[in-house]
């Protein structure tokens, strides 16, 4: 019977990873304003948005990985960051940016942190 809660558990946080990183894709597909940029304030606030973006990512995703240490967790959020990059470049209106890559490193390694502190462990290893 634990076995059966622990994979029902498990696969809680491999879908929640897979639909926070859909989220994300779909949100990268999205295609540029065709009113020309946005707002300073706006712009800052979307970039900075990049930090707990891939910091929930890191999260969820250590917590899917069971099997895997927390250096799992911070090579897929970061090669993901990176494919994301790759794949705006290719919409209208988009850029790839090596800032966003920035902030997404940001906000993996302050999950990171936070989870080697013992912080966001959801699951027993």
């Amino acid at each position: 019977m634990m076995k059966i809660a622990w994979y029902r558990r498990q696969s809680v946080w491999v879908i929640l990873s897979f639909l926070f990183m859909l989220a994300i894709l779909l949100h990268s597909m999205k295609t540029g304003t065709g009113t020309g940029r946005p707002s300073s304030i706006k712009q800052v606030i979307y970039n900075f948005a990049h930090v707990p973006a891939y910091m929930v990512l890191t999260i969820l995703l250590f917590n899917a990985i069971r099997s895997q240490t927390l250096t799992w967790a911070i090579f897929v959020s970061a090669a993901y960051g990176v494919f994301i990059e790759y794949v705006q470049s290719f919409n209208p209106g988009r850029t790839a940016s090596v800032m966003d890559e920035g902030l997404n490193i940001v906000g993996i390694v302050i999950a990171a942190i936070l989870i080697r502190k013992g912080m966001f462990n959801f699951t027993k290893r």
